[in-house]
């Protein structure tokens, strides 16, 4: 049965779960009159990991959803590209994608190109969840290149099991970001889970989720918040002030346990000291660290209340 012109005018939210083919699926669609074009929130969840095998098939079907504001895919899975060139999606603002246990192939080509399909120019929110360490490593290589070809201003991230290292290293191609939302993975050090801001001069709120509170955490707060207030190099007068805004804004939420109370006291303080928004918010149903999804969604929630 077909779809006539004008059958679906209020649809603009669409999830496709569980494909076999992104192409195959697509098409029987179209050939229907499906109503691509009035897309604007699109999720693509737990597609087969060869959905997107057929050569080109991926840029196929991305051109068909030009006025999307809202992007999920999860988990990204390789894709095969017929030319170099990604499909531009003009008016894309919040992109969230996880990374689940590899793409199915080592290639390092292929992780570079793993999001070379999209350009996002007025993005302003990315969003990223990783489940292992070869996802870091894909990650590692992908995002840089999607950010360099997109050319967008980021306002907000969420960062979900990266460690240390590797959110410095997104960091840098982040310099217009504002509002950072950051959940590490366990296996980070306390004392190196907060991420070098010296380059980030817009940045004013920072949501920390641990799955433990810690008093070994609090000097590291403490030194992040009094690196805002420094400039890191002297100003040059032809370029504009290099000065670090101030944090307005820290949220640490934490999962709930015995003798926290006693921990948080030596939190506390950091608020008033440095007239600080936020504070410290303990949460007992926050989606456990191998929810990867959950978290992901849980904390890109939290932008919209930043």
């Amino acid at each position: 049965m077909g779809l006539s012109t004008g059958t679906l005018p209020a649809l603009t939210h669409l999830t496709l779960d569980r494909f076999a083919s992104i192409s195959n699926l697509a098409g029987q669609l179209s050939n229907r009159g499906f109503p691509w074009h009035q897309l604007t929130h699109l999720c693509l969840r737990d597609g087969n990991q060869r959905a997107w095998m057929e050569v080109g098939s991926i840029d196929d079907f991305f051109r068909q959803v030009p006025n999307l504001v809202d992007l999920i895919i999860q988990p990204l899975v390789h894709p095969l590209r017929r030319k170099k060139s990604g499909v531009v999606l003009p008016i894309l603002k919040t992109f969230s994608f996880s990374v689940e246990y590899g793409l199915g192939t080592p290639s390092r080509d292929a992780w570079r190109a793993a999001l070379s399909f999209l350009e996002t120019p007025n993005l302003s929110a990315l969003n990223i969840g990783i489940a292992s360490d070869i996802d870091a490593a894909i990650v590692w290589e992908c995002v840089p290149p999607f950010l360099q070809s997109s050319q967008c201003a980021l306002k907000q991230m969420t960062l979900v099991n990266l460690s240390q290292g590797l959110t410095d290293s997104i960091l840098n191609y982040t310099p217009s970001l504002e509002h950072l939302f950051i959940s590490p993975p366990l296996s980070d050090a306390l004392a190196d889970i907060l991420p070098n801001t010296s380059h980030l001069p817009n940045l004013s709120s920072i949501t920390l989720y641990l799955d433990a509170l810690s008093p070994r955490l609090a000097p590291t707060v403490v030194a992040l918040l009094e690196s805002r207030l420094r400039s890191s190099e002297p100003p040059d007068p032809s370029q504009p002030d290099p000065s670090k805004k101030a944090l307005q804004n820290l949220y640490i939420i934490y999962r709930a346990g015995r003798g926290d109370e006693q921990i948080s006291s030596a939190f506390r303080q950091i608020w008033d000291d440095h007239s600080l928004k936020g504070g410290l918010v303990p949460l007992a149903n926050f989606p456990a660290k191998e929810d990867l999804r959950g978290r992901t969604k849980a904390l890109s929630e939290l932008q919209a209340l930043s």
